[in-house]
């Protein structure tokens, strides 16, 4: 996902094919078209539409394929493949090729049966040769969970979720950089697919305690709650637009990770003013988007460490 690292490209004359190989049923209401598939560079909500950089989706030799065809003569080359998102032309290095495929864009045409599944990715040349492939294997949930991912929709879409700082700067404090930000969801009450796959009820007011906020209060984390590195994530419960670990929700926490030896990194809501922006319904913060796809964007700033390298302030448990 690094900007400086060019992503894939389609060769003249060639096709990308994704195929939902295991664990997956056609949904046939739904076409293998660009509405229900993505391509996006390294950045979410940096898309890369076929209108718009030239391709076209339709279905392959096996009905759970989709295809990729250039309408260029030139295919699609990895470094010219830039996204035509507003915000991409204002990052200080420019994502560029494919490097996320979206499956399940404006409508899934797939459901996901059993524990797990498979998809397959393939770039083939002219000659019909391939000459890349992939593939990856997901683990399904088995209920619904409330979720957090990250997101670009603010700033015109920027580059959120990668940015090269010297030690010390404060992203979305320092001039030229932003926050971090993330969409918030709750936990989906509905047995219907096709209700769970519009469902877009937001999780607002919540925010996060670094670990040295915590400490100041002196706040001391329960044994569960150990793993938590790098702070807590509190849901405001009594209105007053502050995070308080002893009244207020505790939703989640911050596993940080960083170069051994790094010190003072630091991961903590936004403020402005003194006070924390806590996270607010999407469509407050972009509306077009947030009318379509609501949850909540909760924006954070990180404080870069000592040692040089790379910060993953946020990551999975």
């Amino acid at each position: 996902m690094d900007p400086k690292v060019v992503g894939h490209g389609i060769p003249k004359g060639g096709r990308l094919e994704v195929e939902m190989a295991e664990g997956f049923e056609r949904d046939w209401a739904v076409g293998l078209s660009q509405a229900a598939i993505m391509l996006v560079t390294g950045a979410p909500q940096q898309g890369l539409p076929g209108k718009a950089v030239g391709y076209q989706v339709g279905e392959g030799d096996d009905e759970n394929t989709f295809v990729f065809l250039p309408t260029g003569e030139t295919g699609l080359p990895a470094d010219e493949l830039m996204s035509p998102a507003p915000g991409a032309k204002q990052d200080p290095i420019a994502q560029r090729g494919i490097k996320v495929v979206h499956i399940g864009f404006m409508q899934s045409a797939f459901l996901n049966r059993g524990q797990t599944g498979v998809v397959k990715v393939r770039i083939v040349d002219a000659a019909g040769k391939v000459v890349e492939r992939g593939s990856g294997k997901i683990d399904f949930l088995a209920s619904p969970v409330p979720q957090i991912l990250p997101t670009n929709f603010p700033q015109g879409r920027r580059n959120h979720n990668w940015q090269r700082v010297k030690a010390g700067t404060t992203l979305g404090q320092a001039e030229g950089t932003v926050p971090v930000t993330l969409m918030l969801y709750g936990r989906a009450q509905e047995d219907d697919p096709a209700k769970l796959y519009a469902f877009k009820e937001s999780i607002v007011g919540a925010g996060v305690l670094s670990t040295q906020q915590l400490k100041a209060t002196g706040y001391e984390k329960p044994a569960q709650l150990a793993r938590y590195n790098g702070g807590l994530i509190l849901q405001d419960s009594d209105g007053d637009r502050a995070l308080d670990p002893g009244k207020d929700r505790i939703i989640g926490g911050v596993i940080g990770k960083a170069p051994a030896g790094a010190k003072g990194q630091e991961l903590r809501s936004l403020e402005r003013g003194g006070k924390p922006v806590l996270s607010q319904a999407t469509a407050e913060v972009a509306p077009k988007p947030g009318q379509r796809w609501g949850g909540a964007v909760m924006q954070l700033q990180f404080t870069a460490g000592s040692k040089p390298g790379k910060y993953r302030p946020i990551r999975s448990s």
